[in-house]
């Protein structure tokens, strides 16, 4: 009975270092691919700016599905990601994605991010707090957003993805797991829309928010 016992710690070793090593290697994976998303969209934003007038387009509207479309900054947690458009597995492993079916950012309804409960991604996601500042900087703009709502739901509940009625504030939705390690719920961070700046002035104060960590 102890060789069994025995043998089955080893086994139950070898097992949860084989799955340790695989995440490992997808936050690595991650880690590059962001890497070379912030090449692409600084590359993608440098070519916007045209003619004498310096006129600068904004390419988000029709992105292709897994091509960097905005910055997501989370000042008060140190982070700064590119976000993807899509936010199936191929994606998620990009890093943060937005849902297809909802709100290009800063137009009416609810523009909702998922991202994997990955360090570098959004492990710290539970940091952010009521009032804490989000920052997403597109070609043409800065929107600035306050986290106004924390909640933990199920994998199924889409109810978090639902446009606010009537005129009703723009909404910004990030979705990620919960807990960490698991996949059991969905930890859920939503902010409202406070203003938008033109990226021809300066950056918005709220990046220099103090940091939590």
């Amino acid at each position: 009975m102890r060789t069994i016992a025995i043998g089955l710690m080893v086994v139950g070793l070898v097992f949860g270092i084989g799955v340790a090593w695989q995440w490992l290697a997808k936050v690595r994976h991650i880690s590059a691919e962001q890497g070379r998303l912030e090449e692409t969209l600084t590359s993608q934003w440098s070519a916007t700016w045209t003619g004498a007038g310096r006129t600068r387009v904004s390419r988000i509207q029709g992105a292709a599905t897994g091509s960097p479309i905005a910055r997501l900054h989370l000042p008060t947690i140190s982070q700064t990601l590119v976000v993807v458009e899509g936010a199936e597995e191929p994606q998620l492993d990009k890093g943060p994605g937005r849902l297809a079916g909802t709100a290009p950012f800063g137009q009416p309804g609810n523009t909702a991010l998922a991202g994997h409960r990955y360090p570098g991604v959004f492990w710290n996601l539970d940091l952010l707090e009521v009032g804490d500042p989000v920052v997403v900087e597109t070609a043409a703009s800065w929107l600035v957003y306050r986290i106004v709502r924390t909640v933990v739901v199920e994998p199924v509940d889409e109810t978090v993805l639902a446009a606010p009625a009537g005129e009703g504030p723009r909404m910004l939705t990030l979705i990620t797991c919960e807990p960490k390690l698991s996949t059991a719920q969905r930890l859920i961070k939503q902010a409202e829309l406070v203003r938008t700046d033109d990226k021809g002035g300066d950056a918005p104060r709220e990046l220099k928010a103090k940091t939590r960590r």
